[in-house]
């Protein structure tokens, strides 16, 4: 096999495992209660709506 292939595949395995880790963490971090920094910006079912669509998604 070519060394360059190796290392391109390799490459791309370890960015898809990355990104599917920090998409798994991201996802673990949502909360659907309104943040106090956050309560002027949003109301809290428009908030939690954002919150659903996202994990949808």
């Amino acid at each position: 096999m070519n060394i360059f292939f190796v290392i391109v595949l390799a490459a791309l395995l370890l960015e898809f495992a990355l990104h599917l880790v920090a998409n798994i963490l991201n996802l673990r971090s949502l909360r659907t209660v309104l943040p106090p920094a956050l309560e002027g910006v949003y109301q809290p079912d428009e908030y939690r709506n954002s919150q659903a669509y996202t994990r949808a998604g």
